[in-house]
């Protein structure tokens, strides 16, 4: 019977750590699904840091707008009140260095919406119109790295409380696993003891009633003894009255 027990306490104590290890086992696998989204995040993130590029170029756009901007102003300051058929020498080397200005800044815009994969706008257009192009392009790649950081940062911060939780419930899984197998020992180890405790009372016992049949038979021999020597006594006495008749006749 308490074998038994002790059997169903270990098959339940089994039950108890196969149901720690299935759910260890499932947050492990939830947490290779969210190892699997980060990675996965991280390239995108990898790629957007490569148009990461777009909020520097906007910098160097608006700088060079800046620029192209007071040249013109210089420009023209020096050809108010000027012949247009009459241009000097020193004008000519400002209107060529325009023209080449123009020609790089023209160049930069090109290269810019190749970076940020914007459509080539169509020819003849002016510098503000096609930066106003780019512009939104830069805003709206700027709000999305913004955007895929911040889930980068979400799905890292739960991947790490789910490893956390993970830790935790393998740690108390093998707690758990060790308390089981310790208690079932101690079960075992005191039904043992309770078996050895009853062996050791019948001993006792057997011990007991051997020293009581060996009192008893020797009792009864004491008063066998004694009745012998009466039985010897009375038949002396009779010898001896019989004797005494026998002289007497």
């Amino acid at each position: 019977m308490r074998n038994a027990v002790l059997e169903e306490s270990v098959k339940s104590y089994e039950l108890e750590c196969k149901a720690s290890r299935e759910t260890v086992l499932g947050l492990e696998e939830e947490l290779d699904q969210e190892r699997r989204k980060v990675v996965s995040n991280a390239t995108d993130l990898d790629s957007l840091k490569k148009e990461k590029q777009v909020e520097d170029l906007q910098a160097k756009a608006q700088a060079a707008e800046e620029k192209l901007q007071l040249f013109l102003e210089r420009v023209a300051k020096l050809l108010q009140g000027k012949s247009e058929s009459f241009i000097s020498p020193a004008e000519g080397d400002i209107l060529q260095e325009l023209d080449k200005l123009c020609n790089e800044y023209e160049e930069f815009l090109e290269q810019l919406s190749e970076t940020m994969k914007v459509n080539s706008p169509a020819e003849g257009l002016g510098f503000e119109i096609r930066l106003k192009l780019v512009l939104p392009r830069a805003e709206q790649l700027f709000r999305q790295e913004a955007g895929a950081l911040r889930e980068s940062r979400r799905l890292t911060f739960n991947l790490q409380q789910k490893h956390e939780k993970v830790k935790i419930l393998l740690s108390r899984a093998d707690v758990l696993e060790d308390l089981s197998v310790e208690k079932a020992f101690y079960t075992l180890e005191q039904s043992q003891k309770n078996l050895l405790d009853g062996k050791e009372l019948q001993t006792q016992l057997l011990r007991r009633k051997l020293l009581e049949l060996e009192e008893e038979k020797k009792s009864k021999s004491f008063l066998s003894s004694v009745e012998e020597n009466n039985t010897l006594l009375e038949t002396r006495k009779l010898k001896k009255k019989r004797l005494s008749i026998s002289k007497e006749n």
